[in-house]
């Protein structure tokens, strides 16, 4: 495994053109095995694994799209032109991994695929458990396979980990991604 790369500043990744599903996987309690998988079965899963803060994860349009990571909280510009947000919990215990569905479905089927994947991005936070808010920046109905209009030209996405004490919520489905 390549080494992770430290997110002291903000890191920006163009992720590829899988509709679906954008995740930051936790490599150090994520279980990627997932053999006879189905998007239902696949659904399920990461939903559980968000309840339990070892995914964070988001449905997404056809890209590719930018993708920003930051350890600042949102800013007051950010909150004004993103179109809307989604906030969950997630614990650190090793490298994270920002991946596409592609990347999750390689690694959910096949026991020798492993995170990160091509086009994955590898990064690092401190251990500890991050509150999570990915901001989306351009108009995209929920679990539609292309945008309302056209993609930002820069950052789709901005994710932003700051630390937390906070609870972790249940979900039952992968918030904006296709209905199961």
């Amino acid at each position: 495994m390549t080494k992770p790369r430290a997110l002291e500043k903000d890191l920006t990744h163009e992720v590829g053109d899988d509709a679906a599903y954008l995740a930051i996987i936790d490599l150090g309690s994520y279980e990627k095995d997932l053999p006879d998988w189905d998007y239902r079965k696949l659904t399920k899963k990461l939903a559980a694994d968000v309840s339990a803060g070892r995914v964070f994860a988001w449905g997404c349009c056809e890209g590719p799209v930018q993708v920003r990571l930051s350890r600042s909280a949102p800013s007051k510009t950010l909150v004004k032109e993103r179109h809307t947000f989604l906030t969950s919990t997630l614990v650190v215990t090793g490298p994270l991994c920002l991946v596409g569905y592609t990347s999750i479905t390689m690694c959910a089927q096949f026991e020798d695929q492993q995170f990160p994947q091509r086009g994955d991005l590898l990064f690092s936070l401190p251990p500890g458990r991050y509150a999570v808010t990915v901001s989306r920046l351009f108009a995209h109905e929920d679990g539609e396979q292309f945008p309302e209009g056209e993609l930002p030209e820069g950052d789709a996405y901005v994710v932003s980990f700051e630390p937390t004490d906070a609870p972790f919520v249940k979900v039952s489905h992968v918030a904006w991604a296709p209905s199961p």
